[in-house]
């Protein structure tokens, strides 16, 4: 196939300049390059590269040659949806084409469900599916343990050592398997569990683990299912493969990097190495930023199945790295390669942070807050800052619970630092946690009234009662069931809504709980006369066990931790991929004993890493990449002295500025 196929122009390129580039900014010759060719490939990119705005300027171009005579469209996919609505957001202004049949924009995971999972699933089970979210899938779980004796569930308490908790129950069992005579054992082991025999406990149990395809069937599926079934679907209906490809000539994923083992797996067996000289495979992304897999030693690392293609292009200007920055950054690399910098503060060289025991908690970020305000008086930063100030670390908290290992993690650095206080999630343990376990970095409504739609959804669920007597409720299910049975109770919920809302994010949701319990209870038998508060009723009366006068703040508001006045943000380093930083602190932290700083030593003098390095070796590469090139101007490291004592003397004081705190003399 011809790389420029379509012809495309200078001029043509140039005019898109104007609309996705700063003035007086242009694409590269590399950028050039990307953009023209239509063969399969691969783009490596540089973080800060653009390499989105680059792709965003093929698909204008191709957006103008559609529709295509042979019928076909493109296929555009991402791994979030954020990073699917910045590419709709850009195009819907100038694309009047790309977003029309036979066009698909969104995510790997929405593909999947459209194309494959859903009409094969309807087809199979004669039902919808309700929802596809771990979370949901795990209380189904816990739901079917519910039904175990008495007897049984005694012998699992005290066969999972004084557990506090039956929901744990569910991922107990996922560890168990039968052996060839069906005695149950456990699967890494094969050490025994339970003896077959008739009893009840061995039967409620075989049971369980024979029947976890039940919870499949009643429409509740973990993201993982998704891909079995959409695998099932290829192998039952082999043709289906053909009529994608047919439809779809020309795929692109962006963020590629982000895919998980089985989504590239799927992708590459859909639409590559085919016999079809129509299809394109662009796959866009940087190998070096896949922290999301490899994270444990289950789990595989891309860079172990990611084949590169015979085409591969690179972006190596980074538009966000400055010249130093990026010469410290290229090292931590998996897949080295050269990363050019620009000139913006080119003169701040990256810094090192020495502290020991003694000055630690807190006194090391307000050192990093120091050097920021002396850059800021000498011009070098600006003052008013384009980009956030961020505090990052690769383990926020250590849940280890032998206190003889406990690693280091940012929480010996911020003592007032706790994750869990902005970790939404879709289902919880009581109605008063849907008031305070919302994003609380989500500046709108949204993010606290989805939250408190989903805690009605979640309480019809526990009474039993289902949406047209089959499915689940969702957010949308609720709204129309209300509008359509009473209308003013509909303005009235949503009146409600609207002011829990603005008084959760006021921080004052304690005010509000127990109008919203009591609101809640009167629901009940709205939705279904029949039924009374019953099976609900713990839900909605429990407390939270945390003092929610601290819940309800956000966990970045630390009286120490300012910058003029405003709060720094710490988080963790998979919490800021992707994101653009004015300055980043990146905070050593252990694990099984080993530091960033221990694993990578010959990275921090300079040399690249061994393609022999074991996998968490290669994983601490991977997370110190990913942050390290967050900030336009200053990157700073934090670590121990004593666990940096041995580079100190080879180190290049030309690359890195030290700075020592121990002994509150700073030595530059």
């Amino acid at each position: 196939m011809s790389v420029n196929k379509f012809n495309i122009t200078d001029t043509e390129i140039e005019e898109l300049e104007k609309f996705l580039l700063p003035e007086k900014c242009n694409f590269d010759k590399e950028r050039r390059e990307f953009i023209r060719n239509f063969s399969t490939l691969d783009l490596q990119a540089s973080p800060g590269s653009g390499k989105t705005t680059a792709l965003l300027a093929k698909l204008i171009l191709l957006d103008k040659r559609l529709p295509f005579e042979n019928g076909s469209g493109l296929l555009i996919l991402s791994h979030t949806n954020a990073a699917v609505n910045e590419i709709k957001n850009k195009l819907s202004i100038i694309c009047s084409n790309i977003f029309k049949f036979p066009n698909y924009v969104g995510t790997i995971q929405s593909f999947v469900d459209d194309f494959l999972l859903k009409p094969y699933y309807n087809n199979k089970y004669k039902s919808k599916i309700i929802s596809i979210d771990d979370d949901q899938y795990k209380f189904s779980s816990i739901v079917l343990t519910n039904d175990f004796s008495a007897e049984t569930k005694k012998f699992l308490k005290i066969k999972l050592d004084k557990i506090q908790n039956i929901d744990n129950i569910p991922d107990y069992l996922k560890r168990l398997s039968f052996d060839e005579e069906l005695n149950l054992v456990f699967k890494t082991s094969n050490r025994k569990f339970l003896n077959k025999s008739n009893n009840l406990k061995y039967s409620e149990i075989s049971n369980y683990l024979k029947n976890d395809k039940i919870i499949i069937e009643k429409g509740h599926l973990k993201f993982i299912h998704a891909y079995n079934i959409a695998e099932e679907y290829i192998n039952v209906v082999p043709k289906i493969k053909d009529i994608l490809r047919n439809r779809f000539n020309y795929i692109f994923v962006d963020e590629m990097q982000d895919m998980s083992a089985t989504q590239i797996k799927f992708l590459e067996k859909l639409f590559f190495n085919v016999q079809n000289d129509n299809l394109v495979y662009q796959r866009i992304g940087d190998k070096n930023q896949s922290i999301y897999s490899g994270l444990n030693q289950k789990d595989e690392d891309i860079n172990e199945f990611w084949k590169d293609r015979d085409l591969i292009l690179e972006l190596k200007g980074s538009n966000r790295l400055t010249l130093k920055n990026a010469e410290v950054v290229k090292y931590f690399g998996i897949s080295f390669t050269e990363i050019s910098g620009n000139n913006i503060a080119s003169d701040i060289r990256p810094h090192i942070i020495l502290y020991d025991d003694t000055n630690c908690e807190c006194k090391v970020i307000n050192k990093f807050l120091e050097i920021i305000k002396n850059h800021q008086k000498e011009g070098k930063i600006p003052k008013k800052i384009k980009y956030p100030i961020k505090v990052i670390a690769s383990r926020k908290e250590d849940n280890n619970k032998n206190t003889k290992n406990k690693n280091y993690t940012l929480k010996n650095y911020c003592p007032m630092f706790e994750s869990q206080k902005v970790m939404p999630k879709y289902i919880y343990d009581n109605l008063e946690s849907y008031f305070y376990y919302f994003d609380k970095n989500d500046k709108t409504l949204k993010s606290i009234a989805n939250n408190i739609v989903n805690a009605l959804s979640h309480l019809l669920y526990l009474e039993g009662i289902k949406y047209n007597g089959k499915h689940k409720f969702t957010k949308n299910t609720i709204y129309k069931f209300i509008f359509e049975k009473d209308h003013e109770k509909y303005k009235e919920y949503k009146l409600k809504l609207f002011n829990w809302s603005i008084k959760a994010i006021q921080n004052k949701a304690d005010k509000i709980i127990d109008d919203a319990k009591t609101y809640y209870k009167g629901l009940i038998p709205f939705f279904d006369e029949m039924k009374i508060c019953r099976e609900s009723k713990k839900f909605i009366e429990s407390k939270l066990v945390s003092d929610t006068s601290n819940l309800s703040l956000n966990q970045y508001e630390c009286s120490k931790c300012l910058l003029n006045g405003i709060p720094v943000e710490k988080n963790s380093i998979h919490s800021v991929k992707g994101e653009t930083h004015t300055a980043t602190l990146y905070l050593e932290t252990s694990y099984r004993k080993n530091t960033e700083s221990s694993r990578l030593k010959e990275q921090f003098l300079k040399k690249k890493i061994k393609s022999k390095a074991n996998k968490i070796t290669k994983q601490s590469a991977k997370m110190v990449y990913v942050g390290f090139s967050r900030p336009t101007h200053l990157l700073c490291y934090a670590t121990k002295k004593e666990n940096f004592q041995n580079h100190l003397s080879t180190i290049d004081k030309n690359m890195w500025e030290i700075i020592d705190i121990t002994d509150n003399n700073d030595k530059g």
